[in-house]
Formats: structure tokens, C-alpha cells, sequence
């Protein structure tokens, strides 16, 4: 081997140490930022899934863990309408409507001499006093004034053509006491729902139901749902952030990826 040639075979064993070198020194820079990254992205915070049922469980006034329901939903719906029914039928019995329908139709009667009467006219007149004489085709008030039945302006409105036929207060009480059965079933109606939202809500609640937009649903399944909620925005959350770092962190230009990292988005 000629000087030259050992000269050379020097120079070239010297490059490569130092481009092993580099490399070394390179890689450790890399390894180091890539150690470094790791450990912010584990220190992000992770999703409290036992904090947030016990949050979510509370909001709907449980503790956690929730029972399931003892019963269904139909069942406790069907014992709430006959609590209901119980209670309505102790306020809205035959009785009381056969008195309000008596009372009602008891103050239609056909006008009397002497009695004081207020009625109206077709033509939206109201007329008051005291009856001077009836028959069974006027009635006669002050200062001789009589008034008929008919459909012409001045005389006695339809509603009101009991005062003096036998016929028409016939008719008037039927619808009275017609009138009188409509409010009272409205009214039961009203009360039933009344005491229907109540009783189901109270006994719902204590049977692990919650109510959602109108229907009733155990309450492990809205935590359940609520939590499922909470973490797909935590984790739409967390995975900006990693990306926010992964592109914030490169090394030699390079961006690293989560497979660099050997981690993964969950």
C-alpha cells in the first residue's frame, strides 16, 4: 500500500466516524424530541368517566350508581292512570253532577208577573224590569211595552224566548244541562291530567326513570348516553390538541405523525 493509499483509507475512515457521528447526534436529537412530545401528549388530561357519570346521575337527582328499573314504564304508567282515576273520581261523582245539572236547569224558568226579567232583543237590545203580564206569545214590560218571539230586529232573541214558551224552555234547559255535562267531563278531563303528570313523575323518579323530550327512559341509559356525549367531545378535543403538537414539534423539518410516536387516537 503506497503512502497515498494510506492517506486516503485515513481520510475515508475518518468521514464515516464522523458521519457516524452526525448520525448519532442526529438521532438523539430526534429521539429527544420525540421522547419530548410523548410526554406532553401524556400529560394532556384524560376523560374522568367515573366523575362524569357521578355528575350526570346527580343532574338527574340519583347518585351513582343507578339502578335499573324495578318496572316498566307501561307498568308504572298504567298504576299512575288508576291513582288518578281514584283521586278524580272522589271529586267528579254522578252527584255532584246531577246537582250542578238541577241547579242549572232550575234557572231557566218562564218569566212571572211582577218578577223582574233581563233579556235581549234580536237586534242585540237589552231590555230589564218588571213584568207587567205574560203569555205563551208576549211579555209585557213597563209603560206597556210588549215583546214577541220572531226574527225581526225588535223581537226576543232565541236565547231568551223561554221567558214565555213552554217549548223553547224545554229546549233551553236540555242545553243547559247539556252545557253543564261538557264543562264537567272538560274539567275531569283537566283534573285527570293534573294528577296523571304528577303521580307518574313522582313514581318515575323513584323508579330510576328519567323524562326526555316527552317520553320516559331509565336513567342508566341518559347517563349512559350523556357520558358517551361527553367523551366523543373530549376526544375531538384531545385529538386537536395532539395535532396542534405533532405540528408544532418537528425535528430536522421532519413533522411527526402518532405512528412515529406509536401511539394511538382513542
Amino acid at each position: 500500500m503506497t503512502p497515498q493509499t494510506k492517506k486516503l483509507c485515513i481520510l475515508g475512515i475518518g468521514i464515516v466516524v464522523i458521519l457516524a457521528i452526525i448520525g448519532l447526534v442526529c438521532y438523539s436529537i430526534y429521539d429527544s424530541t420525540r421522547s419530548d412530545l410523548r410526554a406532553q401528549i401524556s400529560a394532556l388530561p384524560a376523560f374522568d368517566e367515573s366523575g362524569a357519570r357521578n355528575r350526570e346521575s346527580q343532574a338527574l337527582g340519583y347518585t351513582w350508581p343507578v339502578l335499573p328499573p324495578a318496572k316498566t314504564a307501561t307498568e308504572i304508567t298504567q298504576a299512575a292512570t288508576d291513582k288518578a282515576e281514584k283521586l278524580v273520581a272522589r271529586s267528579f261523582t254522578p252527584a255532584k253532577l246531577a246537582l250542578q245539572k238541577k241547579t242549572a236547569v232550575a234557572n231557566l224558568k218562564r218569566a212571572q208577573k211582577n218578577q223582574v226579567v233581563s233579556f235581549k232583543l234580536n237586534d242585540g237590545s237589552a231590555i230589564s224590569g218588571k213584568v207587567a203580564d205574560v203569555s205563551a206569545s208576549k211579555i209585557t214590560m213597563p209603560h206597556n211595552k210588549s215583546y214577541t218571539l220572531g226574527t225581526a230586529p225588535e223581537n226576543i232573541a232565541k236565547d231568551f224566548a223561554y221567558l214565555i214558551s213552554e217549548p223553547a224552555l224545554t229546549r233551553a234547559r236540555l242545553k243547559a244541562a247539556a252545557e253543564v255535562t261538557r264543562q264537567f267531563d272538560a274539567d275531569k278531563a283537566a283534573t285527570l291530567r293534573s294528577h296523571l303528570t304528577r303521580i307518574e313523575a313522582d313514581m318515575m323518579q323513584k323508579d330510576f326513570y328519567t323524562c326526555v323530550n316527552g317520553t320516559w327512559i331509565p336513567a342508566t341509559h341518559r347517563v349512559e348516553s350523556r357520558v358517551a356525549s361527553l367523551f366523543a367531545e373530549y376526544k375531538r378535543s384531545r385529538d386537536a390538541k395532539i395535532e396542534q403538537l405533532l405540528k408544532a414539534n418537528t425535528c430536522f423539518g421532519h413533522q411527526f405523525t402518532v405512528e412515529d410516536l406509536g401511539i394511538t387516537l382513542k
